[in-house]
C-alpha cells in the first residue's frame, strides 16, 4: 500500500510541472506555455509481485491560435519567410501537422489556373475582414502566396499584424510554383 501512494505521489509532482523550492513554495517549471498544456493518462496495473501501481502519463495538447490585431509586429526580421517553390513542395511534403495554405488571388485566378494541392482561398480584399474564420493550431506553419511575392507578402504582413506565428511565403507566387512543374490542385 505504501508504494502504491508513493509512487502516486512522484507521477503527480512530475505532471504538476512544478519545482519544490525552500520554504515550501512552488515556482513553475520553464516548458509550461500558453501555447500548450498538460492533459494526463491514467492507468491502474498490477506488478508482478502483486502491488497496484497507478501509471500517470502527461501529453501535450495543441491549442488553436486566435488573431488579435496588433498583437503582433510585421517589421519584425522573423515575421515571415520567403521561400522558393522546391523548397517548399520538399517542406509540405514532410510537414506534421500539415501546413494551412492560403491563396489570396481571385477566385477566377482560383478557377482558371488551378492553386496548390489542399490550398484554401482567401481573397486578399476578403482576408483581413474573415480573419476569425482562420482555424490554425499554433503549432502550424501558414504558406501564403498570390499571383506574385508582392500580394503573398502584403497577406503575410496582415496575418503577422494579427499575431500568427510560423508565417512563410511563396516566393514568386503561383507562377513560380507552376514553372517548377509542381502538382496543381484543379477546382473541382
Amino acid at each position: 500500500m505504501t508504494r502504491w501512494w508513493l509512487t502516486t505521489a512522484v507521477a503527480l509532482a512530475g505532471l504538476a510541472g512544478c519545482d519544490q523550492r525552500s520554504g515550501g513554495e512552488e515556482v513553475a517549471n520553464d516548458r509550461d506555455s500558453e501555447a500548450a498544456m498538460m492533459v494526463a493518462d491514467t492507468q491502474f496495473i498490477v506488478d508482478s509481485s502483486g502491488a497496484n501501481l497507478l501509471i500517470i502519463t502527461g501529453r501535450t495538447t495543441v491549442r488553436e491560435f486566435r488573431p488579435r490585431k496588433g498583437s503582433g509586429d510585421p517589421d519584425a526580421p522573423d515575421a515571415y519567410r520567403e521561400l522558393p517553390a522546391r523548397t517548399v513542395h520538399s517542406l509540405i511534403q514532410a510537414a506534421r501537422p500539415p501546413w494551412y495554405i492560403i491563396d489570396v488571388r481571385t477566385d477566377d485566378e482560383w478557377v482558371g489556373m488551378g492553386h496548390l494541392p489542399e490550398a484554401t482561398l482567401f481573397p486578399f480584399e476578403e482576408l483581413e475582414r474573415n480573419i476569425e474564420d482562420l482555424h490554425i493550431r499554433t503549432d502550424q506553419f501558414v504558406l501564403v502566396y498570390g499571383r506574385d511575392t508582392a500580394h503573398g507578402r502584403m497577406a503575410a504582413r496582415l496575418l503577422a499584424e494579427h499575431g500568427f506565428p510560423h508565417l512563410r511565403v511563396l516566393q514568386g507566387g503561383f507562377g513560380a510554383w507552376q514553372r517548377a512543374g509542381l502538382q496543381i490542385g484543379e477546382h473541382p
